[in-house]
Parts: structure tokens; C-alpha cells; sequence
């Protein structure tokens, strides 16, 4: 969850909206799906960013090769000034039935990323399998 800046909307929604710094960095690995970004509150402008990944393993792939990219990017959203606050609201996994991989965040079958994040705020439970 981002409470983002005043006056910082449209930049934060261009950074991390559907063609934004963010997901174009995330883009770089295999195993990336998408990310949404909804704004709960216009008035608190409070913002939620979904990363869906193929797999946990793909997701920490990412994050090991592409490490010092994160902070850089991490450093640079800090000096514009862009979010007040974050919090993470959480991680959502599931148990790999072969058990040949580990924990996966995995969506159901038919289940796009979008209509889980319209889900997730609209304060349902997603299709998670």
C-alpha cells in the first residue's frame, strides 16, 4: 500500500502504471506476468501495486539479479518525492503440489492479474489456487 505525496499523483501512476519505470524493470526478467496499480483513495491517495510473477522462484530470480537496479530505482523514487508512506499488505503464496518448486503465487486458472486486483479491492478473495 502507497499513500502517495501531495500534488505527486500523476507521476506515481506514471511510474508505476501498465508502461511505468516499474513494471518495465520488473519486464527485464523471465517469469514477470504484470502489475496493477489501483488508487483506493483519491482522497488519501492511498494506492495499491500488485506484482503477479509465474512463480515465488521467478519473483526471487528477479530480485537476486536485479538487485542493485531496484535500489537505484528505490533511491531515485525516494529523491522526487513521490510516496508519503508505504506498507506492505502482504504476500500471497501457494504450495507447489509436485514440490518440485517451492511456494508459488499462483492465480486460478481463467483468473487474469486485473480481475484479482478488482477482486483484492473491492475486498474479496481471488481466484488463488
Amino acid at each position: 500500500m502507497f499513500w502517495v505525496a501531495e500534488g505527486k499523483q500523476s507521476e506515481f501512476e506514471e511510474v508505476f502504471g501498465p508502461s511505468g519505470t516499474w513494471p518495465t524493470l520488473l519486464g527485464r526478467s523471465e517469469g514477470y506476468m504484470a502489475t496493477v496499480l489501483t488508487c483506493e483513495s483519491q482522497l488519501e491517495r492511498r494506492y495499491r501495486i500488485l506484482d503477479f510473477w509465474v512463480s515465488h522462484y521467478a519473483f526471487e530470480v528477479f530480485r537476486d539479479r536485479f538487485a542493485a537496479r531496484c535500489e537505484r530505482f528505490n533511491q531515485l523514487v525516494s529523491a522526487e518525492g513521490l510516496i508519503k508512506r508505504q506498507w506492505l499488505v502482504g504476500t500471497y503464496y501457494t504450495v507447489d503440489p509436485s514440490g518440485t518448486e517451492g511456494d508459488d503465487l499462483v492465480l486460478e486458472s481463467g483468473t487474469s492479474p486485473e480481475g484479482a486486483a478488482l477482486e483484492l479491492a473491492q475486498g474479496g478473495s481471488p481466484g488463488w489456487r
